[in-house]
């Protein structure tokens, strides 16, 4: 019994799965496919129904749709460089051409998936991929890998008129601007009918608290957006006061863990702004006792905390 060939694949064609393997293999549920027949690899994308499973960072950046920016594997966690991440990385130097496949619907009368193709693409091993930080499955915060992917021919599929960008490309140069102060950069990874958690509920009741304090001195509280060379999307920072040249970050506990994560923040902040704040100052309910207040004054930082309904500083060699 002769063995299969490939299917032919044409730039614009749509194929199912089961097409695609036949004279190829390969898994059948991947988003990276890697058929054992041939020296290729097959890159499945559905933006829509990648977001759930944490697949935050798929599409073109532009209309001239010359490079594909791809989530990497791996729902929960970090996501590593093995199985199909490592397979796409170093597709180049193991001579494996790398396929894209975009969702295109359902065939007719059934639920089986069509995609349609996108043509041939190569991926840089060394300068073809970044780290995004994002929500998993779980909704919980982690590291994933995103591809960016470049049409080897150059070529660009006929697209829709007015089709317009679809992923955030990342920013070339680190750039900072003032923006305004309602809503929180946490909220664009909450999934469809998810409120906010009670943290997130008591971080912002503490950001209003600070607006109201600010604005009785005349005040306007603002936010930060922050464009890391080489991110696709923003820091946003808790509130801004330009007035005054200090940055605030709000936790909506006291706890040790919230105290060195706004810490981390509040430093990761600082060395992008020029000039720096004049001063940076930690935002919590209660005060978080003398341990804590001496760790965050060793960092040069000032400490404001709620006690009966008003807000209270100390700062470094003060108080």
């Amino acid at each position: 019994m002769l063995e299969s060939k490939p299917l032919e694949l044409l730039v614009g064609r749509t194929y199912t799965r089961a097409q695609l393997r036949e004279g190829r293999g390969g898994q059948r549920q991947s988003g990276i496919v890697t058929p054992a027949k041939v020296p290729e690899i097959l890159v499945f994308s559905d933006a829509a129904a990648g977001a759930a499973p944490g697949y935050n960072w798929d599409g073109w950046p532009d209309a001239t749709e010359q490079v594909f920016y791809y989530t990497g594997e791996g729902q929960t966690g970090d996501q590593e460089f093995s199985g199909g991440n490592l397979a796409l990385r170093d597709a180049q130097l193991n001579g494996k051409a790398v396929h894209l496949f975009t969702d295109h619907g359902r065939q007719a009368g059934s639920q089986t998936v069509v995609h349609r193709y996108e043509g041939e693409f190569t991926v840089d091993p060394v300068h073809g991929w970044r780290r995004e930080d994002g929500p998993d499955k779980k909704q919980e915060m982690r590291s994933a890998i995103v591809f960016e992917l470049h049409r080897a021919d150059g070529n660009k599929v006929a697209a829709a008129e007015g089709k317009e960008a679809q992923a955030q490309p990342p920013s070339a140069v680190t750039t900072v601007r003032v923006t305004d102060a309602e809503g929180h950069y946490v909220d664009e990874f909450t999934s469809a009918g998810t409120g906010p958690t009670a943290a997130v509920r008591r971080e912002r009741q503490l950001e209003n608290k600070l607006k109201e304090h600010l604005a009785r001195q005349g005040i306007s509280a603002q936010r930060l957006e922050i464009r890391v060379a080489g991110q696709g999307r923003p820091l946003l920072t808790d509130t801004w006061d330009a007035t005054h040249w200090e940055l605030y970050e709000a936790k909506g506990t006291a706890t040790r863990v919230k105290i060195r994560e706004a810490i981390g923040q509040l430093m990761d902040y600082r060395r992008h702004i020029t000039p720096p704040p004049t001063r940076c100052t930690i935002l919590v309910p209660s005060d978080p006792g003398a341990d804590l207040r001496s760790l965050i004054h060793s960092c040069g930082f000032d400490l404001m905390y709620q006690e009966a309904g008003q807000l209270h500083r100390k700062s470094p060699g003060v108080n």
